[in-house]
């Protein structure tokens, strides 16, 4: 994917700064968005060591205002748009739906949900103009089944695989050229939920049972190092997936994939 340009939401921290990497070690040059200003900073300072080509802008995923300036930045700097990575994400609250509070359970769908909507709005049409492109909205497992005490975070992410079904079949329909995909990157031992899960004790208690799942699927092997599940996402976009557009797909499927 040598010098196509990809903008990652969420890219400063945890599974987005493996994503970024990858994609630029892969020869992409990029835009990255997130709310944190000092870890966009620091991100910029280790991107300019690495020789990497990537600019960042600061923004909430959550305004559209956000969105079209993330991709407005991305064709002044850059010509175009040809990968868009909504990496952004939060867990929500923890416990009983019926105890959490009702405006984080939102936050959840607004953040997870509505900003992957805003950011495929505002890059679809510089894609279309090209005649292609590739969307990977980073999902979770978790939307595909039922997951007690997380529900914001499987409602959203369940969310997030229909819109990227429905998109899909809308994108092949208009013969755009542009492909969708929902990436579940596993349970990652070394960044995201599962890393924030694992830091110390809790005192709650549906954070003590969540965070001993995670435990036991890291124990019996079912958990993946975030640079390797990267590396599933730099693998959709080299048109290899793009018959599964509008799919969900596992990362150990798409590596299986790549070495079969």
């Amino acid at each position: 994917m040598s010098g196509q340009v990809a903008v990652v939401t969420g890219g400063a921290h945890g599974f987005g700064q493996h994503v970024v990497a990858a994609l630029a070690e892969a020869g992409a040059r990029l835009v990255v968005t997130g709310r944190d200003d000092a870890a966009l900073t620091d991100l910029s300072r280790a991107a300019h060591s690495a020789g990497w080509s990537l600019v960042t802008q600061a923004g909430d995923v959550r305004d559209q205002a956000t969105a079209t300036a993330v991709v407005d930045r991305a064709v002044e700097t850059f010509g175009r748009v040809d990968v868009l990575v909504n990496n952004a994400g939060i867990t929500g609250p923890i416990g009983p739906t019926w105890e959490v509070d009702s405006d984080d359970w939102w936050q959840a769908m607004e953040v997870n949900a509505h900003g992957s909507l805003l950011f495929i709005r505002a890059a679809l049409p510089v894609m279309t103009d090209r005649g292609g492109g590739t969307i990977v909205n980073i999902v979770s497992s978790a939307g595909r089944r039922r997951f007690p005490h997380l529900s914001a975070y499987s409602v959203s992410k369940a969310a997030v695989i229909k819109l990227g079904e429905n998109l899909g079949r809308e994108l092949a329909t208009a013969g755009t050229g542009v492909s969708v995909f929902s990436l579940h990157p596993g349970v990652l031992r070394d960044s995201g939920i599962a890393r924030d899960l694992l830091r110390g004790d809790h005192l709650d208690r549906w954070l003590v049972k969540t965070a001993g799942w995670v435990r036991e699927q890291i124990r019996t092997g079912r958990s993946v190092e975030a640079a390797v599940a990267a590396q599933a996402v730099v693998a959709l976009c080299t048109g290899e997936f793009d018959a599964s557009s509008g799919s969900y797909l596992e990362v150990g499927d798409v590596l299986a994939q790549l070495g079969s």
